[in-house]
């Protein structure tokens, strides 16, 4: 039987500890550790701040996440999802469009839990 030593330690992202099993001492959160997020963009026509029947969801819009600095773009029904490490704690940033206004804050901060799944809706009506 042989047995390969394994580094362990605590890693700190922006505040979050991650526990890390590490043979090559790299500092990469354990395999398997991610969660999904999933970002809702909706054309709020009553400024609400709810998405409500009726509202219908945005394609083409653009967010920022950091950590990373990673630009997703939402798709048909104004949906997308990504998975990225967990835990750790993640903003999204909104980009503006001509025309439009935002209905609530255009920069959301989400923990991400391993295994987990977090909704993030941004609202926004025409000017």
């Amino acid at each position: 039987m042989t047995i390969t030593p394994i580094a362990f330690g605590i890693l700190f992202f922006t505040g979050v500890a991650t526990l890390c099993a590490d043979p090559a001492n790299t500092r990469q959160p354990l395999p398997g550790l991610t969660g999904k997020i999933c970002i809702q963009k909706y054309d709020d026509k009553n400024r609400n701040g709810v998405r409500d029947q009726g509202e219908v969801g945005l394609a083409g819009w653009t967010f920022t996440i950091n950590p990373g600095g990673t630009s997703v773009t939402t798709g048909p029904g104004g949906k997308v999802c990504f998975v990225r490490p967990a835990p750790r704690a993640y903003s999204i940033t909104e980009l503006p469009k001509a025309g439009w206004s935002s209905v609530g804050p255009a920069v959301k901060t989400v923990t991400l839990a391993p295994n987990s799944v977090m909704v993030v809706t941004f609202g926004n009506a025409r000017k």
